[in-house]
C-alpha cells in the first residue's frame, strides 16, 4: 500500500484537481493543497548562496568526524592503556603475594587489591561505556547530518546538470 502522499503525487501528475483527489482518497482538500505545495518547495532550485552554505556545512560536517573519529581513536588507546596498566597491578600483585610470608595476610591484601581493582575497572568500564556511546551518538547525528546534505548536494547537482542541459 503506497503511502497517501505518493498517492497524492500520482493524481496530481494525472492532471486531477485538488478537490476530487480530496474525495477520492477520502482526505480534507487543505491536506492535498499542503501536499502540492510541498512537491513544489522541492522542485525550486537551490540558490547559489545557499549551495555556498551547504559546501560551507559539509566541509564543517567532514571537520567534526574527523574530530570525532580522533577521539573515538584516543578513547581507544586510553582503554588499551587502562587494560595494561591493570595487568601491570596485577603482576605485582602477584609477586608481592610471593614475598609475604605470612600466608594470612598475603590473601587478605590480595583480596583487598582485587576488589579495589575491581571497582576501579568497574568505574573505568563505565566511564568507557559512556564516553563510547556519547560518541556514536554524535557520529549518528552527524551522519545524518552529512546524509541529509548529502541529500541537498545531490538535488543541487541533478538541477545544475539539468540547468546546462536546457542551456
Amino acid at each position: 500500500m503506497k503511502p497517501t502522499r505518493e498517492k497524492v503525487r500520482e493524481l496530481i501528475d494525472e492532471g486531477m484537481k485538488p478537490k476530487e483527489i480530496a474525495e477520492k482518497l477520502g482526505i480534507k482538500p487543505a491536506t492535498v493543497y499542503t501536499y502540492r505545495h510541498m512537491f513544489k518547495k522541492e522542485e525550486e532550485p537551490i540558490k547559489s548562496e545557499d549551495r555556498e552554505n551547504l559546501e560551507n556545512e559539509n566541509k564543517e560536517l567532514k571537520q567534526e568526524i574527523k574530530k570525532l573519529k580522533k577521539a573515538n581513536k584516543s578513547i581507544s588507546d586510553e582503554l588499551i592503556q587502562v587494560k595494561e596498566d591493570y595487568e601491570e597491578l596485577t603482576n605485582k600483585h602477584i609477586k608481592m603475594s610471593n614475598s609475604i610470608s605470612d600466608e594470612h595476610k598475603e590473601v587478605e591484601s590480595l583480596q583487598k587489591v582485587i576488589k579495589e581493582l575491581r571497582k576501579e575497572n568497574e568505574g573505568l568500564n563505565v566511564m568507557k561505556n559512556r564516553l563510547i556511546d556519547e560518541a556514536r551518538e554524535e557520529i549518528e547525528v552527524l551522519e545524518s547530518n552529512y546524509k541529509s546534505e548529502k541529500a541537498k548536494h545531490e538535488t543541487l547537482f541533478r538541477y545544475i546538470t539539468l540547468a546546462k542541459e536546457v542551456s
